[in-house]
């Protein structure tokens, strides 16, 4: 390796710390000591020293690209329709009056004030409609009725009805027109068969489904409420489901589910609010989907393990442009299985452009994605305190897209993070695509057992640390990407940013790799108010590290025990030791870029060490000072 330093103690300390390094400079050239040089030069064929590195100050929705003397945009890009940027916060909020509805009016996207459900009551009969004014003229209506007629329901209360034809359902309005179930085993309005039935200007409530349909159904739903149901609708078998402009209101049932979809069904929901929900929105069974645009949705369920948006045993459910917001519940899973199907298929759960809340620092997480099913998350914002935003195993695979993951509130003193941002576990596939992880606790990604990481144009940004007693334990210090067994990472032209602990960590025995082209590992805060010790820590595996810059770590740049690999085109500045080696590890000059590294070797070829004072140390890596008081994380 060429490398070029200054900063040292002296130019005659240069010299003899290049010549104890083993850098592989066939000829060096070192100043005398009268000469008041500050920079040992290499041999002529090497380019000028380098001034100081100057890191580019980038704002919210920004890091620094190549070099960290330029800023780039990352993070969520396109502000959906009835969303807005908000000063000094990443990514995007809804345009909503949450949580402020009487019931009569609902939440929706892009309105600061609540929206009627329908319009004020008529006394009106459409044109060409039986009117009817109770349950025997209802059921009469029915039987009587041609295909596609219209029954007008005047204010009143009915039973359950099924219904075998094609038929308009209007109501007077949601308020004053109610077909009331039984409660359990009860429905409100249950087709069957091909048959094609509009719902209109009128409220189904305390019943065990509000809607049921099957066998090739089409039923759609419009300018309606549902109210205290166990769950507002089940599709089925080929059925499909249409909603738009509605309420779907728990109303305190303990468990009550907004849409299920089931066996082959599916459903679109538009503009409509899902309030108080265990489940609001689920396909599970092969073939199953289920979309949601303009959704509102918020949670009410005592049970810890339930969720607001699930896919499943091959269900396939897609949001865009909406609102959900947790408080104890999981936001969302995409799981290989459903207690109520046999067997398992891949499911995939994608969310695009919307703005997900989880606010209670509870121990339950955001998503739960296992057993080979997708998770994606497209041009979102997601703000949690949960301990682990997302979790994956078992050969799921995990996009992030121009999306950003951070604390509900930055500087919240109480609890202002989460967990892990990531854990994956067993052959997941993780991709971040000009993403960003931020203010997590203790790690941002946590990787193990076969899972491949890569983070592409992405930044993880201000991990801190509950603890720091020992960085050969993975719990015992922060990392932003820890990495333990076979775990491996390809991070190119990415941003690893004021991290605590080390930057990247790799676990002691394993065999996993890390590989780092045209990326940033950077603090820019204060010597006296850093937390990060380490850049890249290797116990062990494989390392690959290339164009890229290491900047202001106080401790160490780059450390390695018994590890592998080559750093090659890579600057080191500001810090305190560029190379520190704590086991067998040693470094070889490379010859060309393509030389294959011996077990052991670390091929060094084309860096250059500025204005950091040790070039190499194998002294043991200090702890260093943990600031990890709660108090203390607003500072951060």
């Amino acid at each position: 390796m060429e490398l070029i330093a200054s900063g040292m103690s002296s130019p005659r300390r240069a010299c003899s710390i290049l010549a104890l390094f083993a850098l592989g400079v066939a000829t060096a050239a070192c100043s005398s000591a009268d000469s008041g040089a500050r920079v040992a030069e290499t041999a002529s064929a090497q380019p000028a020293p380098p001034g100081p590195v100057e890191i580019a100050s980038c704002g919210v929705g920004k890091m620094l690209g190549a070099g960290g003397t330029a800023c780039v945009t990352v993070g969520p890009t396109d502000v959906p329709a009835g969303f807005a940027r908000v000063a000094d916060a990443w990514g995007f909020r809804a345009i909503n009056p949450f949580g402020n509805c009487p019931d009569r009016f609902f939440s929706s996207i892009g309105d600061t004030i609540c929206v009627a459900i329908d319009h004020p009551c008529s006394n009106l009969t459409p044109a060409g409609a039986t009117l009817v004014h109770d349950q025997p003229e209802l059921v009469a209506a029915l039987a009587a009725s041609k295909p596609g007629a219209t029954i007008a329901l005047a204010g009143g209360t009915y039973e359950p009805i099924v219904v075998d034809r094609d038929v308009k359902l209007i109501g007077a309005c949601p308020e004053k027109v109610v077909i009331r179930g039984k409660g359990a085993g009860s429905r409100g309005i249950e087709v069957r068969g091909p048959h094609s039935v509009s719902v209109r200007s009128l409220s189904i409530s305390d019943a065990e489904f509000a809607v049921w349909a099957t066998d090739g159904a089409t039923v759609t739903v419009v300018q309606s409420r549902f109210s205290g149901n166990e769950c507002a609708a089940w599709i089925e078998h080929g059925a499909t489901l249409k909603m738009n402009h509605s309420l779907f209101d728990g109303a305190g049932a303990k468990m009550a589910d907004g849409v299920l979809v089931a066996r082959g069904g599916h459903a679109e929901l538009e503009d409509a609010e899902l309030r108080g929900m265990h489940v609001a929105l689920q396909a599970f069974g092969e073939g199953s989907t289920a979309k949601g645009s303009a959704l509102v949705i918020s949670d009410s369920s005592p049970e810890a393990r339930s969720a607001l948006v699930v896919a499943s045993h091959g269900g396939d459910v897609q949001v865009d442009r909406s609102l959900i917001f947790a408080n104890d519940t999981f936001i969302g899973g995409a799981t290989a299985t459903d207690p109520r199907e046999v067997g398992t298929a891949p499911a995939k759960l994608r969310i695009t452009s919307s703005e997900l809340l989880r606010v209670l620092p509870t121990e339950s997480g955001g998503f739960d994605v296992s057993g080979g099913s997708t998770l994606e998350l497209v041009n979102t914002t997601f703000e949690t305190r949960a301990r682990v935003a997302i979790s994956a195993e078992t050969g799921a695979k995990v996009l992030l897209e121009r999306t950003v993951i951070r604390p509900v509130l930055p500087t919240d003193p109480a609890d202002g993070g989460v967990g892990a941002g990531l854990i994956i576990n067993d052959d997941v596939r993780l991709t971040l695509d000009r993403s960003a992880v931020m203010g997590v606790l203790q790690s941002a990604i946590m990787a193990s057992r076969g899972c491949h990481i890569r983070a592409t144009g992405s930044l993880i940004a201000d991990v801190w640390e509950f603890s720091r007693t020992d960085f050969g334990k993975r719990f015992d210090s922060g990392q932003a990407i820890s990495l333990s067994g076979d775990a491996v990472l390809e991070l190119s032209d990415s941003v690893l940013q004021n991290n605590a602990g080390a930057s990247i960590w790799m676990d002691r025995g394993g065999k996993a790799s890390v590989k780092v082209e045209r990326s940033v590992i950077v603090d820019t805060r204060e010597a006296d108010r850093s937390t990060a010790a380490v850049g890249l820590l290797a116990w062990s595996g494989t390392v690959d590290v290339r164009d890229s810059l290491v900047h202001g770590i106080p401790g160490t740049a780059l450390a390695f025990g018994d590890a592998t690999g080559a750093i090659a085109g890579t600057t080191i500045s500001r810090g305190d030791v560029a190379f520190r080696f704590l086991g067998q590890s040693r470094t070889v000059a490379a010859v060309s870029d393509d030389q294959r590294p011996g077990e052991g070797e670390l091929l060094t070829r084309a860096n250059i060490v500025v204005e950091t004072t040790t070039a190499s140390t194998e002294d043991p890596l200090p702890l260093g000072e943990c600031r990890c008081e709660k108090v203390n994380k607003q500072d951060r």
